[in-house]
């Protein structure tokens, strides 16, 4: 009997995304870079952009609203936030469910009289105390399941080398 030939791994189907802005100040891109390192001592190497995306689709709605509460009081105590201007204005391709999850959880927030704006939620992630092995694993997974389109390895896969 002939063994059959395997068949071509075809690239994962795209998810439905939507690329927006988020702003940034070096305190951010300072603490997103530490969770880089702290990842990649783990063995999961990714990108900033692809760490931002994970990071809105890994954390349940309670984790961003405790988070970003979490942020909010730090910052109105004067222990948090930024004391310096904008150092990045970066444009990142999310998916439209976790975009919808950080629209809905702003208006939980407005309810609190908490200001929940896009790069506000999203900094509070940056900031907030991850469980490391646990957010390895998450953030692996979900490279796995949504690949940054620009990757070489999904170029490949779609026959655009």
């Amino acid at each position: 009997m002939k063994p059959r030939p395997s068949p071509a791994r075809k690239p994962p189907a795209a998810a439905a995304t939507q690329r927006v802005g988020m702003s940034f100040y070096e305190e951010d891109l300072a603490a997103l870079f530490a969770l880089r390192s702290e990842l990649a001592r783990l063995g999961v190497n990714v990108s900033a952009r692809l760490l931002v995306r994970a990071l809105a689709h890994v954390a349940t709605d309670a984790e961003i609203f405790a988070h970003t509460l979490a942020r909010h009081q730090a910052e109105a105590a004067g222990k948090a936030g930024a004391k310096d201007t904008i150092a990045e204005l970066g444009n990142y391709v999310l998916l439209n469910s976790d975009l919808e999850r950080f629209q809905r959880i702003g208006f939980d927030l407005e309810v609190e009289q908490v200001r929940g704006g896009r790069s506000f939620i999203m900094r509070s992630l940056i900031h907030a105390p991850w469980e490391m092995k646990k957010l390895a694993k998450a953030v692996a997974q979900f490279r796995r399941e949504f690949p940054d389109a620009r990757t070489r390895e999904v170029r490949a896969l779609r026959g655009r080398g």
